[in-house]
């Protein structure tokens, strides 16, 4: 049994009002409505609808144009380019903790990172996509820290970004020992036991290369 989500319009109605100045001039003002704040501003749409758009977009790998689709066959007029923006303000809302989980991660002694490429495609204003490669670089604390994460996007995989993101401080950082990781002065790698298969990954016999697995 399945009970499907469901849309509403809440209204709110705030009123305004003319007040004459004793100079003879008039300026408008708004009363106000304890019940209603949004943080998006005049948005017309709540951070739970904001919510969805970014799980279903994160967790679901569904592009805004699916869900563009799918909200209209549940009577939703909502296009990706709004959707879009929303998320913009959300993360400029969220901006704040984002910081202050890095600040976090970066003075930990004890770190673990690793990294992927995956496209991003931009749009240059006369209908013509490009999509260019980029990497995104995850960030977080070791044993015996709480456990923090930060996704950080960057256009290259070199060691420029992980001496932009630690800075100077000492630590030990456990990694699947990438070139980039190496020769950074501060920074002590410790490699983890899940990536010694690959220093395995053949070996000579009988003139002959096999395989492990």
């Amino acid at each position: 049994h399945v009970i499907p989500r469901q849309f509403f319009i809440r209204e709110y109605h705030i009123h305004k009002y003319f007040k004459e100045t004793d100079d003879g001039k008039r300026i408008v003002l708004t009363g106000k409505n304890d019940d209603y704040y949004n943080p998006l501003g005049k948005e017309m749409v709540t951070l739970l609808v904001v919510s969805m758009i970014a799980c279903d977009k994160v967790i679901n790998s569904l592009p805004l144009y699916r869900q563009e689709k799918q909200l209209k066959t549940e009577g939703i007029e909502l296009s990706r380019y709004n959707m879009s923006n929303y998320l913009k303000k959300a993360y400029e809302i969220v901006t704040p903790v984002i910081n202050g989980i890095g600040d976090y991660i970066k003075v930990a002694e004890v770190n673990r990172s690793d990294e992927t490429s995956f496209k991003i495609i931009k749009n240059n204003g006369k209908g013509i996509n490009s999509a260019r490669n980029s990497y995104c670089w995850v960030f977080s604390t070791g044993f015996g820290y709480h456990p923090a994460v930060q996704y950080v996007v960057r256009p290259t995989r070199s060691q420029d970004v992980l001496v932009n993101y630690f800075g100077n401080q000492k630590r030990h950082l456990m990694s699947d020992g990438y070139n980039a990781y190496k020769n950074v002065d501060s920074i002590t790698n410790v490699y983890g036991l899940t990536h010694i298969r690959c220093k395995f990954f053949s070996c000579k016999v009988d003139k002959k290369v096999a395989t492990i697995k």
